[in-house]
């Protein structure tokens, strides 16, 4: 059996984490500032024969267990990191998936070892998936209740707490499901800020000229979104609704505005909802439960739901503002790759 004896969640130190891996080993874990990066790390220090397989996207750090002759990975969207392996030659796989089928991906693979980061346990014994819900979340919780499977949780106070949809699970999981867990105090992945060009503040001048109050939006990721709400910032413009898989810090410039009241969206109204974030410190703390700044404004959900047409359909009025490389004669964009070279991936966009 995978699973720890008794379901019972046990500390483990990077040693103990490394007499769980096997030889073939599936791994997964969460993207971007969800990814643990002790554990990742702690993979480095394998000496099993390999190879051992990790699927995952938007790397978030140069760990140097990728760059190990008996480590695969698996990336469903490319970031500088992972193009930066590409071109080294190194073992790295892409795997076109759009962002909702991150999550159908694992739950039919069934990795044996799923992981992500989870905020400090409250008094309650419940740990937040905080800013990472995305498609992390779901396969995580199945993995807990899989007794052939394991659920490993790097828990790290900077992670904030993030309320989620209580019929979702409420973005956490008690702390006895958990199949091992390791403490850590690392800092989350911050994206810096960066100064738009003269060609991307005329392309967010004629965004802003397409929207109107009320309008629910979903923003991609990049200088050009944060552009986007720098501008809308000082319009006129008001009461928008938020239901995106991404929120980075031109969300936060539109609720420090007071544009964004969730009034006119009717799901989830009053309620901004997203499935990962990746921004500045700044972003991370308003978000925090903890800080008291958030107070259930904004909830995380997991991509299935965020991204589900079905759910979009119910809202009038919304606008998806996200960028592409090329356009050709017949209006089709391409927004993942120039020319042969994978620059990001499918996403969410579609």
């Amino acid at each position: 059996m995978a699973g720890n004896p008794g379901n019972i969640a046990k500390q483990i130190t990077p040693k103990d984490f490394l007499e769980l891996i096997k030889s073939e080993d599936w791994i997964s874990c969460s993207i971007a500032a969800g990814q643990p990066r002790t554990l990742i790390n702690s993979l480095a220090d394998y000496s099993g024969p390999g190879p051992i397989h990790l699927f995952t996207g938007l790397l978030a750090f140069p760990y140097p267990t990728l760059t190990k002759a008996f480590f695969h990975t698996v990336s469903g969207y490319y970031g500088p990191l992972e193009r930066m392996l590409n071109e080294g030659k190194f073992n790295l796989s892409y795997q076109p998936l759009p962002f909702r089928g991150f999550e159908v991906f694992v739950r039919e693979k069934r990795p044996r070892v799923t992981m992500t980061t989870l905020a400090t346990p409250d008094a309650e014994g419940y740990a937040s998936f905080g800013i990472d819900a995305e498609a992390a979340y779901v396969p995580f919780l199945e993995a807990a209740e899989d007794p052939e499977r394991l659920a490993i949780a790097e828990i790290n106070p900077q992670m904030p707490v993030v309320r989620g949809i209580p019929e979702l699970g409420d973005n956490r999981i008690s702390q006895d499901k958990i199949d091992y867990w390791m403490e850590s105090d690392q800092s989350l992945l911050e994206t810096p800020p960066i100064d738009p060009t003269e060609v991307e503040k005329k392309i967010a001048e004629n965004v802003v000229a397409l929207l109107k109050s009320g309008d629910t939006l979903q923003f991609g990721i990049g200088g050009i979104p944060n552009e986007v709400a720098n501008l809308m910032a000082m319009t006129p413009l008001h009461d928008f609704g938020v239901h995106s898989e991404l929120i980075s810090d031109g969300f936060l410039t539109l609720m420090e505005s007071g544009k964004i009241s969730n009034e006119k969206k009717p799901l989830h109204q009053g309620k901004s909802l997203f499935s990962f974030a990746l921004g500045s410190k700044r972003l991370y703390e308003f978000l925090d439960e903890r800080n008291g700044h958030n107070q259930g404004r904004v909830l995380a959900a997991p991509v299935s739901y965020t991204n589900d047409p079905a759910n979009i359909a119910k809202i009038p009025n919304f606008v998806s503002i996200n960028s592409g490389f090329m356009i050709d004669f017949s209006g089709q964009v391409c927004s993942e790759a120039i020319g042969e070279r994978q620059y990001s991936g499918v996403g969410g966009q579609l």
